[in-house]
């Protein structure tokens, strides 16, 4: 049933009296009710449609009336829910016979499959959904009123099939599990990566490191391990925080669980940028001859945590989209499918770390990676299982395992790896990629037997599935859309997040997904203002931050400072320009109008084709696509023959390092999250000042200044003061980032 757009509820209404009137009759006379749709409910017996008292009604108002007149009679109406779709082939619930894939019909009688049911000669039933003695369209089946219940809520509540399965799912008491043995179970983990120590491992500040190992390592990065790094032998540091081996974990799974050696063409590499700090160690020696590190102190970085995943079929490709996607939305991770990466290939992004697993048999293929942002502290979750996935644990802004997995449609996935990687994963924990699997669950017209083994998965470990039924992947071939890429939560992240589908395929065949965290102010990261001097008025300047005896008449030194300041802060407020507090986006100097024209018309196309996919239009979507990727590359190309041309030998060095550094997308200034000391971490504000003020302390103690200073000081201390005032002075105000500097 096709529900109307403005009303997705449709009511039925009993009357014998309107049986001899035609849906188009019908429809015309109720049109002054707001009824825009009308279908009579038929029956079929012995091969015959025989007409019923019931007639399907769709309105175009929110709210259903409660009754309807026809003539002389007040018809009441009530709301239709429709029974559950079930196959006549496979027998199983959620599509139809034309949609169903398998490949031998089964008995609905006896649950045969070598036979048909008009040909069966049972004189015993089988429901072949609940292995009950009834026929499996008997409507006494426990799955036939589950279904039943689904559609119900589905239709009362207005919400998605997914949704109202996961309600539906969640209300139900499993059999053979009482509420005493389900309190008294712990959960038992097998690895040690739910060690909290492992939290100490970094991301950002690592180097570019490939190791063609068996297994994917966490690596530290502390300078001793930095070190330790530089020959595959000696990766495992001594800084490693893991309290169980892998030949332990592998002692504790049954023989037949053993984990299978990873190929040895699968190699997992971390790609940071090593023109970024993103940390500071605070050790003894971390402020010595009065040198700070000289990087910008963010002691707020909560962001609105978003997740970004796409299929991205290709990663150096996608680096415009990339870049765009985080200038937009300044997503906290991102997870990429099909990367196309092989382990030579170099792949950075400004203020990001990249964990991946790359394919290193010749031909590069499928790949997975997460790209992280320095905004917030992360670390990597070493993984044995053999599945193609990636973990990461970060805080948004309490700690959340992201994990990106990628599920071949060819192959054939284990169940007990499925397993092994939800034991291997921290909770609370998201999944997120690409499973190639199709059910009705999570929007998909039919289901396969990786949806299916999705499905148990999903409800043998009470996860909760984010999907809300919106199509993932668009299939070139048959021009249809599907739902391929999922996400996956622990149950306890489910009210947090809220999933949505961008509109746009990026130059790819799957849509990108996002996860946003719901009830977290959206705060994006700023930097200090600063004066810049180079476009400074001078001339009104001095007339504007002129003293006068008014000023400094008064008797009190500190008024006379503050009308001093005062008059020097207003002049140059308002004659010399500021700089942005945001922070620079990745640019484009190479973007211009027609960029933007043909990127506007390919958008125009693929609008139009997503509404009607015929073959024109989608002849004219491929053509418009083309034009704009060929307008895009040209005007890179000009711009980077202007920019090289303007390096000559008449240049000053401060201008073409200012090129140089624009067309590398260098910039200066970078926020920090987080501060280490002594081997921990500290994300709160109150405790980096204190372990500020404490680093700064050790640099200015008494121990370090000269005798006779030393005997100054202590008789000046043994002066009381007297301080009373309740003003907003200088040194009551926080410390800015250039006191810090210039301390």
């Amino acid at each position: 049933m096709v529900l109307a757009p403005l009303n997705p509820k449709q009511p039925t209404n009993s009357q014998k009296e309107l049986l001899s009137h035609s849906e188009i009759e019908l429809v015309e006379n109720f049109a002054a009710q707001k009824v825009c749709a009308a279908r009579l409910i038929n029956i079929r017996r012995d091969g015959k449609l025989l007409p019923t008292q019931h007639v399907v009604l769709t309105f175009s108002t929110p709210q259903l009336p409660k009754s309807i007149k026809a003539g002389y009679l007040n018809c009441n109406v009530r709301l239709y829910v429709p029974n559950p779709l079930r196959c006549f082939k496979c027998q199983k619930y959620g599509h139809s016979q034309l949609a169903c894939r398998g490949t031998t019909p089964t008995c609905a009688k006896c649950a045969s499959t070598d036979h048909e049911t008009t040909t069966c000669e049972a004189n015993s039933f089988k429901c072949v959904n609940c292995d009950g003695a009834h026929p499996a369209y008997s409507r006494t089946c426990p799955k036939w009123l589950q279904e039943k219940e689904i559609q119900n809520v589905k239709t009362k509540q207005n919400i998605s099939f997914a949704e109202a399965r996961r309600i539906v799912t969640e209300r139900t008491p499993k059999v053979g599990v009482s509420y005493s043995s389900a309190t008294k179970t712990k959960a038992t983990f097998s690895s040690s990566q739910t060690d909290p120590e492992i939290t100490k491992v970094f991301v950002p500040p690592l180097k570019q490191i490939t190791i063609s190992t068996n297994q994917p390592t966490a690596i530290n990065s502390s300078k001793d391990s930095r070190k330790a790094s530089s020959s595959p032998n000696n990766f495992h540091s001594k800084h490693s925080t893991t309290s169980t081996s892998y030949k332990d974990f592998s002692k504790k799974l049954k023989p037949s669980d053993t984990f299978k050696p990873h190929p040895a063409e699968e190699v997992l590499s971390i790609n940071v940028s090593s023109s970024e700090l993103s940390e500071m160690d605070l050790e003894s020696n971390a402020f010595t001859a009065g040198k700070v590190k000289k990087t910008i102190l963010k002691l707020s970085s909560d962001v609105n945590g978003t997740l970004f995943s796409l299929n991205s079929r290709g990663f150096r490709n996608k680096l415009n989209q990339i870049k765009d996607f985080i200038n937009e939305f300044h997503p906290v991770c991102i997870a990429f499918q099909e990367t196309y990466l092989k382990p030579g290939d170099e792949a950075k992004i400004k203020r990001h770390s990249l964990v991946r697993r790359d394919c290193n048999s010749g031909r590069a293929s499928w790949g997975v990676a997460l790209l992280v942002s320095h905004d917030h502290p992360s670390s990597i979750i070493r993984l044995h299982t053999n599945l193609k996935a990636v973990a990461v644990r970060i805080k948004v802004p309490s700690l959340v395992t992201v994990s990106s997995l990628y599920l071949p449609p060819n192959a054939t996935i284990d169940r007990h790896d499925l397993d092994r990687l939800v034991t291997e994963l921290p909770t609370p924990f998201i999944i997120i990629g690409d499973f190639n699997g199709h059910n009705p669950i999570w929007g998909s017209k039919n289901v396969n037997s990786r949806g299916r083994q999705i499905e148990e998965f999903i409800s043998d470990h009470s996860l909760s599935l984010l999907n809300n039924g919106e199509h993932t992947h668009f299939h070139l071939g048959s021009r249809s859309f599907h739902c391929l890429d999922l996400a996956v939560c622990s149950a306890s992240l489910a009210p947090f997040f809220t999933f949505r589908v961008g509109n746009d395929l990026c130059e790819s065949d799957h849509f990108p997904i996002f996860l946003t965290r719901v009830n977290v102010p959206r705060v994006i990261p700023q930097r200090p203002e600063r004066y810049i001097f180079d476009k400074a008025d001078w001339a009104s300047f001095t007339t504007r931050a002129k003293i006068t005896w008014d000023m400094v008449q008064y008797p009190d030194l500190n008024v006379v400072i503050d009308n001093v300041t005062a008059s020097i802060l207003r002049a140059a407020d308002e004659t010399i320009p500021k700089s942005s507090t945001k922070f620079p986006k990745f640019r484009k100097p190479w973007w211009n109008r027609q960029c933007t024209e043909t990127r506007k018309n390919q958008q125009i196309a693929w609008n139009k084709f997503r509404r009607h996919p015929t073959v024109a239009n989608l002849i004219a979507f491929q053509r418009e696509k083309s034009i704009a990727r060929r307008t895009r590359r040209q005007a890179q190309r000009e711009s980077w023959i202007k920019l090289i041309s303007n390096i000559n030998s008449s240049i000053s060095v401060t201008d073409m390092w200012n090129l140089v550094k624009k067309a590398c997308g260098i910039y200066p200034d970078y926020p920090l999250s987080y501060l280490r000391k002594d081997g921990q971490e500290i994300h709160d504000s109150k405790e980096m000042a204190d372990v500020l003020a404490e680093a700064f302390a050790s640099v200015c103690g008494a121990q370090n200044y000269a005798e006779p200073f030393l005997s100054y000081k202590n008789k000046a201390e043994r002066i009381p003061l007297r301080f009373r005032t309740k003003k907003n002075l200088a040194y009551n105000a926080d410390l800015t980032i250039g006191e810090l500097r210039r301390a």
